[in-house]
This record gives structure tokens, C-alpha cells and sequence, in this order.
């Protein structure tokens, strides 16, 4: 398997997840913190496509589509602290959006060939090794993360486990 099909393979993966995860999940539901300094889903959704679209950029500028206006701001660390309905996209418009940048992401990688996945991550990446790990990292490995938080919120809503 190559590096390219790999990562495509991973992307793939973690959408299934990530929609497991949340198809039944409401807006509000969206909000719920596990305790209260954690995370609630809303802002992690939007850290993670926030983050995805930041390092891609850097990769592969232009390659993505341009998040709506002031989307970053909204998942900002200090932004992790609001609960407003209002201060937050809703489950459909994260869906959308990711799934909008999974297609790209993955159309991306049509189109790259192996040794642009093995040329080292530039600045501020370079720890990550390669573009391929920098790739693969943020656009499943960090999704993969954070799906793991979701279940805690999903049990303490009692939506059914999914296994």
C-alpha cells in the first residue's frame, strides 16, 4: 500500500467514526462539557477543521476551500470557554464543511505523487517528519483523537454506545 493510499484509507476511516459519532447528536448536544473544563464537541469540531485547513494551507496552499468568514476565530483557544449556542456552527454546517474539505483533501492526494509526500514538513511541521505524516496526521490521526472525547459526552447523554 502506498503512503498516498494509506492516508486516503485513514481519511476514510475517521469519517466513519466521526459520523457514527455524531449523526445523532443535536446542536445542542453539540454543547454538553463531560465536566466543566472540558471540551464540548462544538469546539473541537471547529478546532479540528480550523486546524485542518491551517496546516493543508501551509502544505498545499489553495488546495482547500476557504472556510466561512471568521470561522477561526470561533474555535480559538479562548473561544473553548463559551457556550452559547450562537458563538458556534451547528452539526449540519460542521458536516458540510468537512465534508467539503474530505473531498478536496482527498482529491489533493489524486493528484500528489509519492515523493511530494516524502519531502520533509516545512516550518512549523517540520517535527511531524514528512509532508505525508503532516498530511495524514491532520486529516485523520488529530480527527481520531478527539472522536475518543466524544464518547464520554455520548455516554454521559446516554446515546447508544458505538462499538
Amino acid at each position: 500500500m502506498s503512503t498516498r493510499d494509506h492516508i486516503k484509507a485513514s481519511i476514510s476511516h475517521m469519517a466513519d467514526v466521526l459520523d457514527a459519532y455524531t449523526a445523532d447528536l443535536s446542536d445542542q448536544d453539540l454543547l454538553v462539557r463531560p465536566t466543566p473544563k472540558a471540551n464540548h464537541i462544538a469546539w473541537q469540531l471547529g478546532h479540528l477543521l480550523s486546524t485542518q485547513s491551517f496546516v493543508i494551507g501551509v502544505v498545499f496552499p489553495g488546495r482547500l476551500p476557504v472556510l466561512p468568514d471568521g470561522f477561526a476565530d470561533c474555535y480559538t483557544k479562548e473561544a473553548s470557554e463559551h457556550d452559547k449556542p450562537s458563538a458556534f456552527h451547528t452539526r449540519n454546517e460542521f458536516a458540510e464543511i468537512a465534508k467539503s474539505q474530505r473531498a478536496a483533501i482527498l482529491n489533493l492526494l489524486d493528484e500528489v505523487s509519492e515523493d511530494e509526500l516524502m519531502v520533509a514538513s516545512p516550518e512549523p511541521f517540520a517535527q511531524t517528519g514528512t509532508i505525508g505524516v503532516a498530511l495524514g496526521f491532520v486529516a485523520s490521526t488529530h480527527w481520531l483523537w478527539h472522536a475518543g472525547q466524544f464518547t464520554v459526552i455520548r455516554a454521559s447523554l446516554s446515546k447508544p454506545r458505538i462499538v
